[in-house]
């Protein structure tokens, strides 16, 4: 227990991918028509260090 999807994000900055958990509190927003999807990291996520 405690497992839950994962999102992963691929960044043209860094370069590197990024799994994040897929949750409405991280992940706020999908809409698939629009392909969108809105994502609110938590601080320190995409950090580069």
């Amino acid at each position: 227990h405690g497992a839950s999807d994962l999102l992963e994000i691929n960044t043209k900055i860094s370069n590197k991918t990024i799994l994040i958990p897929f949750t409405r509190k991280i992940v706020p927003k999908v809409d698939i028509q629009k392909s969108l999807v809105i994502v609110d990291p938590p601080e320190g996520l995409f950090s580069n260090d």
